[in-house]
Order: structure tokens, then sequence, then C-alpha cells
């Protein structure tokens, strides 16, 4: 009967140990977008009622993007509509990509995923939506994480 005790208490210690190491990523995660600064260059600026297009370009991706900003009430923040194609460069596992709003000094004040792909689950290429902008917010910008394939194993 003790045996059967200390097999359970393992499997509980495991399965506390595995929580625990998830909700540190998830920390870690959220503290590394947080208050994270995007070089001046990379910033789009936000601009009343006004449609902006461009490419934000990396090593795995092209994306042209259409966003067009319209403000909520003083002291709200407002939304964005935004449309973009995305092109993968290499062959990857994933990919996500993130629209960060930005605040005076450029840093991200709110981070929200716009696209996601994974090769096992296919997916398209483009995508559109309108995303909630905090109030303070000045500008915004991209990011973006992958995983090539190779790198999978």
């Amino acid at each position: 009967m003790k045996l059967k005790t200390i097999i359970n208490s393992g499997d509980e210690c495991r399965q506390l140990t595995a929580l625990i190491a998830i909700l540190f990523v998830i920390a870690a995660l959220l503290v590394s977008c947080s208050g994270f600064t995007i070089k001046e260059e990379q910033r789009l600026p936000l601009i009343e009622d006004q449609t902006r297009s461009g490419v934000y370009k990396t090593i795995d991706l092209e994306l042209d993007y259409r966003y067009t900003y319209r403000p909520g009430a003083p002291g709200e923040g407002g939304t964005i509509d935004l449309r973009g194609r995305v092109a993968r460069k290499r062959r990857l596992n994933s990919l996500g990509i993130n629209l960060n709003c930005l605040d005076t000094d450029g840093k991200i004040i709110s981070s929200e995923r716009v696209y996601y792909y994974v090769y096992s689950k296919g997916g398209g290429s483009s995508f559109e939506g309108n995303f909630e902008i905090p109030p303070g917010t000045v500008s915004i910008a991209f990011t973006s994480n992958a995983r090539t394939r190779e790198s999978h194993g």
C-alpha cells in the first residue's frame, strides 16, 4: 500500500514540476514582451483615418501589410483595420507574427498575434482583422518568431 502512495506522489510531483515549468515559461514570455523597446526605424505611426501600407521583412518572411487607424473617444484607444499577405522565405515548421502597440518611447504596451502558421496543419498566406488599440499607443510594429523545419529535427 505504501508503494502505491509513493508512486502516486511521484506522479503528482512530476505534474507539479511540469506545471511550474509551464508557468515560468509563460511569465518569461510576458516579461520579455512587456516594456521591450522597438527601434525607431521599425515603428509605424498611427495617423487618424489614413490608410498606410508597407513591407515587413526578416530572414524568414516578407509581410505586405495595409492598415487604417481609427481613434476612439478621448482617453480611449481605438482600432486598427489590418490586412496582410505573408510570403515565407524558408521551409518553416512554424511562424507567428505579432502586432505590437507602442508608447511614445517605442516600448511595447500590448501585443497580439495576428498570424500563425504551423507546417503540419498548413495554413493560408493572408490575414485580416480589426484589432483594439490601448490608450497611449502612438505607433505599432510587427515582430515575428519562426522555427525552421531543419532546426526541428
